[in-house]
């Protein structure tokens, strides 16, 4: 007894949390990517096919959450560390809210001084198909496609980085 009571405390809630918002414990998931029909801040269109053979984190959130807006200097940190790598691209995409003007979400990051760059989604059922269903959530995409993590930005890196050793080896 004492030792689930411990585990709990120390990990066990964070686990059960996860479950809760994501779907798993640990975020470990495989599906493949659905399409994606989204767009820059300088209206460029960004899809699905503009992914291949690159490792992808994606963020989802949107302007009126507040847990994202939180988790955001963990996102900034983890694409500082990633920006340089060829290999990797992280987007933090932002899912419109009815009320939210055309550049808002834009204005928002770049007024807190983020340099991670934001696509915004503009075909929102994808949603159903990436499995988001709390916001922020980090998906990480391999490069044949698959989603291979869903869950919170804080549990991303470690995966990452367990693919990408995977890799190298």
């Amino acid at each position: 007894s004492l030792f689930i009571v411990l585990f709990m405390y120390f990990q066990g809630y964070g686990y059960w949390l996860h479950k809760l918002n994501f779907g798993t414990y640990t975020g470990s998931n495989t599906y493949q990517l659905p399409f994606i029909f989204a767009s820059n801040k300088d209206g460029q269109i960004i899809t699905s096919n503009d992914f291949k053979g690159k490792i992808i984190i994606m963020d989802f959130w949107h302007t009126k959450c507040a847990a994202c807006f939180n988790k955001f200097p963990v996102l900034e940190e983890v694409y500082n560390r990633v920006k340089d790598d060829i290999r990797i691209s992280l987007f933090a995409i932002n899912v419109p809210l009815e009320s939210d003007n055309m550049n808002q979400a834009y204005d928002m990051i770049k007024k807190r001084n983020y340099t991670f760059p934001v696509i915004k989604i503009l075909n929102e059922p994808v949603l159903d198909s990436f499995k988001v269903k709390v916001f922020p959530t980090t998906l990480i995409i391999n490069e044949n496609g698959a989603v291979i993590f869903n869950g919170s930005i804080e549990n991303a890196f470690s995966a990452l980085s367990k693919l990408l050793k995977n890799k190298n080896q």
